[in-house]
């Protein structure tokens, strides 16, 4: 492929052809650098997903909300009448 490419830049001896070919070198160079922004970032992304999602298992258990139950009981105002 890169070699009928070459030879068909230098057959032609156009200057089209040859932007082309820097521009899909250019593309390449820009997924290869974006994959490695997403290999560094996800794990953090991954990591912080976790910490929220054991949050949420931790507050739905029943001990929790027997908590939270009793504390919205005692917060609550009392008819006094």
């Amino acid at each position: 492929m890169m070699r009928e490419a070459f030879h068909r830049l230098r057959a032609s001896g156009g200057q089209m052809e040859q932007h082309q070919i820097v521009k899909h070198v250019v593309d390449g160079a820009a997924v290869g650098v974006t994959a490695g922004v997403w290999a560094t970032v996800l794990p953090s992304v991954a990591s912080g997903l976790t910490v929220v999602w054991m949050i949420i298992r931790i507050y739905e258990t029943k001990t929790v909300q027997d908590f939270v139950g009793r504390f919205r009981r005692a917060s609550m105002p009392t008819d006094a009448d």
